[in-house]
């Protein structure tokens, strides 16, 4: 069955609830400090990263301007009136928003 367990002689500090500002504000230092140690850590070892998230972009930036230009290209050779559109399953209506279709006017 249940085994009886020492109650802890400790007397806990029982604390004010905080304000949701004030929570906010603690989570945030919390946060801010985390990442300072971790920068701090990262310049120890002697790798601090620079910039990835601006490489990264540009990079996903290019991939999707070499797509849409195959994409294009795939569309100028077909005729786009006869590219079957694809239906929706839900709603029974044809979807036209999707990028890969390019119809003559």
């Amino acid at each position: 069955m249940n085994k009886p367990y020492q109650k802890s002689t400790v007397l806990k500090v029982h604390h004010p609830p905080l304000s949701p500002e004030q929570k906010l504000a603690k989570k945030r230092e919390k946060n801010r400090r985390r990442r300072q140690l971790k920068i701090a850590r990262r310049k120890e070892e002697g790798r601090l990263r620079q910039q990835t998230t601006v490489i990264k972009k540009t990079k996903y930036l290019e991939r999707r301007a070499k797509r849409e230009a195959k994409e294009l290209l795939v569309n100028d050779k077909k005729p786009a009136q006869h590219v079957a559109l694809p239906m929706s399953k839900t709603t029974g209506s044809y979807i036209t928003t999707t990028k890969r279709y390019v119809f003559n006017k």
